[in-house]
């Protein structure tokens, strides 16, 4: 969990950061399937109407600590971003999620669905939620970058999204199907990712394009809007947050 400088979280939103990040390890200790609302509760020492008053559901609790997973990545690359501007292109970009993921097994579990971890949830309205997401974040990449003129011309948006996305699907992968990969470290198989991107997919003089640090910019800007969606959507929508609105628009 990121804590914000000085706390100035709300104790509504202290109470669901502190269920999501026991949801979040019972998650990783037991799968989706063994993890009860009865068992989170328990474990973060909160009555289960405690819950309700923030996820309307166990699905959308587990989808709250998805988004919420979602939001710090997005973090790591908006920092990556407004450091190092080049990071913007595909073999730099696909690199760092591919180390991001190789760090935190629920990001790892979103990429490549982990039917042992998720379960039957990337199945549910509530993984598809998180799908979505991905899809709506990875769009506004790919046509900034075509935008630009950063990847190759010849490709259209939906060959470009396919190829890049089947090619990290096979690294994500390639761990578990592959026992050589195992003897390749998590570094130099980034590396390698990064070299078949670079080959495959970018304009050959994508590294010296004079706009990288506009388009890193405007892709900052994405997807820190983006991120904040996903952080607002985790802490729920439960019947704290109906009857909230219900008074506000006096119905």
């Amino acid at each position: 969990m990121v804590e914000a400088v000085g706390d100035v979280r709300t104790e509504r939103e202290r109470r669901a950061e502190h269920i999501l990040d026991t949801a979040a390890d019972l998650l990783l200790r037991h799968g989706y399937r063994r993890v009860t609302i009865d068992d989170v509760a328990r474990s973060a020492g909160v009555g289960k109407g405690t819950l309700y008053l923030h996820w309307r559901s166990r699905e959308e609790l587990f989808l709250g600590v998805l988004l919420r997973e979602m939001a710090e990545l997005l973090d790591e690359l908006v920092e990556c971003l407004r450091t190092e501007p080049a990071d913007v292109l595909p073999h730099r970009m696909g690199s760092l999620s591919y180390l991001a993921a190789m760090r935190r097994p629920l990001t790892r579990a979103m990429f490549v669905p982990d039917v042992d971890m998720l379960g039957k949830l990337v199945h549910t309205d509530a993984g598809q939620a998180v799908q979505a997401r991905k899809t709506q974040i990875n769009l506004v990449y790919y046509r900034t970058l075509m935008e630009y003129g950063l990847v190759r011309p010849e490709l259209t948006l939906d060959q470009l999204v396919f190829g890049v996305s089947a090619t990290n699907l096979g690294f994500y992968s390639a761990t578990a199907l592959l026992p050589s990969a195992l003897d390749i470290s998590v570094e130099d198989r980034a590396a390698s990712l990064a070299h078949v991107l670079r080959s495959a997919f970018e304009a050959p003089d994508a590294l010296d394009h004079p706009d990288l640090t506009t388009v890193a910019e405007q892709l900052v800007r994405e997807y820190t809007r983006f991120r904040d969606v996903c952080r607002v959507e985790a802490l729920g929508r439960g019947r704290e947050v109906q009857a909230s609105t219900t008074k506000s628009t006096g119905e």
